[in-house]
């Protein structure tokens, strides 16, 4: 299984790839820090499913962080994009925050899920909600993971 995984905060996406480690499970992980590295790599590649975050920096830095500035739901962007280019996959979304301007209007992270449903029935998984002083998200983060391995029929 080929996982893109589209995190530009060093922590988190140590988090997240430890959680991927627990699994025991031989997955090809490709990772990316940018919102035009994401897109590169979904132009060029085929994943069997995307973890993406919410905001992202618009392009690479030489160092192990992203830059330029932040697009607050480049995540959704990338999942677009991927659409697209008729190369979708389904789509777990991980983000640290529960409420996302949006204009004048606020989204909760509920108004997010409902919003992504709608708009990806078929790749969106779920949003988890990364808290990196609470390991719970991990548990619900593998338990999707699961569940789209089950459904590819790879069980582990």
């Amino acid at each position: 299984m080929k996982i893109l995984v589209v995190e530009d905060e060093k922590y988190k996406r140590d988090q997240v790839l430890e959680a991927l480690e627990t699994m025991d499970f031989d997955f090809e992980i490709v990772i990316s820090i940018s919102f035009n590295d994401a897109i590169s790599k979904v132009d060029t590649d085929q994943f069997d499913l995307l973890v993406l975050d919410m905001s992202l920096p618009t392009y690479s830095h030489q160092n192990e962080d992203g830059g330029g500035s932040a697009q607050s739901f480049g995540g959704i962007d990338v999942l677009r994009h991927a659409e697209f280019a008729d190369n979708l996959a389904p789509a777990i979304f991980i983000t640290q925050y529960k409420h996302f301007d949006q204009g004048e209007n606020e989204l909760t992270l509920e108004d997010l899920r409902r919003d992504l449903h709608e708009e990806f029935e078929r790749a969106f998984v779920d949003v988890v909600y990364y808290r990196y002083i609470n390991e719970t998200w991990k548990e619900t983060f593998v338990n999707l993971i699961k569940e789209q391995l089950s459904k590819m029929g790879r069980l582990i």
